[in-house]
């Protein structure tokens, strides 16, 4: 396999570990990144949606 394969492969790799993290355990996530926990449970929603959704779109 050449090297530009490998390489997509590990970036889908990070982009799908990091969209699952958030889709299933955002306070978790939110608290190791950004230091803090959404107040509300429309904020929770909205990580998920975001950082999870797009992560995994990207991944796939």
């Amino acid at each position: 396999m050449t090297i530009q394969v490998e390489i997509v492969r590990i970036t889908v790799a990070v982009f799908m570990f990091y969209g699952t993290g958030f889709v299933l355990s955002p306070e978790l996530l939110s608290q190791f990144v950004t230091g803090t926990i959404p107040a509300s449970a429309s904020g929770l929603i909205d990580m998920r949606a975001t950082y999870g959704g797009i992560s995994v779109a990207v991944g796939i």
